[in-house]
């Protein structure tokens, strides 16, 4: 089960009625606006350099199908897991993945992100052994 936690942790709690609702500083809310914004040019950028230089440098380089399917692939996790880090280190998003060691079952299954954001995806083929 993979459980988001959005948020650097400094967020009060305050229950209004039934409604749980969570309050942080303006300064905290516009930090985190900016943060992600910049994050989703960093992502867009990462996606075109590793489109455009890096996967057409392992074609040129690596000969085998095979090695190159597998560079690919590690390279989509290990960009992805980059990425997911970069956001938890500066504090725009934290996460804890539970059930991550059943994906290593993951063998002729299909993984569905119910979730209408990329970052479901992003979050899912990190820990994946093999994100294709």
């Amino acid at each position: 089960m993979l459980i988001p936690i959005i948020g650097n942790g400094n967020v009060q709690s305050e229950k209004q009625g039934n409604d749980n609702m969570i309050r942080t500083s303006p300064f905290n809310r516009l930090w985190r606006w900016l943060a992600t914004g910049i994050f989703f040019i960093f992502f867009g950028l990462g996606g075109l350099v590793l489109s455009l230089l890096w996967f057409t440098l392992l074609g040129v380089v690596v000969r085998d199908p095979k090695r190159l399917h597998r560079l690919t692939l590690n390279t989509i996790k290990n960009s992805f897991r980059l990425f997911l880090n970069l956001l938890r280190a500066v504090g725009v998003m934290d996460y804890r993945i539970e059930g991550a060691e059943l994906f290593t079952q993951d063998k002729g299954c299909l993984v569905v992100a119910n979730h209408p954001s990329l970052l479901d995806y992003v979050l899912l083929a990190s820990c994946m052994p093999r994100c294709d």
